[in-house]
């Protein structure tokens, strides 16, 4: 179970990160924000340590300097795997994929 939530934490921080363009320079930052329906919660040390440990491995993968704020809160209904994320913005999928294509800077960004 802690290993699916691990993997639920890690492929959300890493579409909130796809969905952000990086600028080529420093290391991937992520600024953590847990809002009181984590702190507050009997496993918030479980999630937030989840959350962390996505967070660390994504940022020794990424080369590209960015800084993502995200703030992490639980909603109940949202099983293991889902996302309440909604997509936010006019930009296409073909635009999203062809800018990250155009930021390309490293073999990790193209096998990204």
């Amino acid at each position: 179970m802690k290993s699916l939530f691990r993997r639920f934490v890690f492929l959300s921080a890493f579409f909130l990160f796809v969905v952000l363009l990086a600028r080529p320079t420093q290391a991937l930052t992520f600024n953590v924000t847990y809002d009181s329906t984590v702190t507050s919660s009997p496993n918030s040390a479980q999630i937030q340590s989840a959350f962390n440990y996505a967070a660390s491995y994504i940022q020794m993968a990424v080369t590209n300097a960015a800084t993502i704020n995200i703030t992490v809160s639980f909603t109940t209904g949202v099983g293991l795997g889902s996302s309440l994320t909604e997509f936010v913005g006019t930009t296409t999928y073909a635009q999203l994929t062809n800018a990250l294509r155009n930021a390309r800077t490293t073999a990790n960004d193209s096998n990204a």
